[in-house]
């Protein structure tokens, strides 16, 4: 535990959280691979609000594949770039349905 509360339980190299760890901090949580300190690979980011993605992760940023969750349940699934949602976002509306690029799925 860290002196502002937050916590860290993964691997550590050189002093920075680096493969595989889990960390809660003020906002939310984070459980995934790192890389130097920051979210690299695989990961998921939840926010205590309800918020989340889970996907790819470059250099601490949304990178790659992943899908988003917003507050109020809104799904979405996209190509991210940099920590941006590409523009060809497919929409999930339900788990059960066929995704449809660009158009909302019934």
């Amino acid at each position: 535990m860290f002196q502002n509360g937050n916590k860290y339980c993964g691997d550590f190299c050189y002093g920075s959280f680096h493969g595989y760890g889990w960390y809660d901090f003020e906002d939310g949580d984070y459980e995934g691979e790192w890389e130097n300190g920051l979210y690299h690979g695989i990961g998921v980011l939840c926010f205590y609000d309800g918020s989340q993605y889970s996907g790819k992760f470059q250099n601490g940023l949304a990178h790659g594949m992943g899908e988003d969750i917003s507050p109020d349940g809104e799904r979405g699934f996209g190509e991210w770039k940099n920590g941006v949602l590409d523009d060809e976002k497919i929409e999930l509306q339900s788990q059960h349905s066929s995704l449809q690029k660009n158009q909302s799925v019934l």
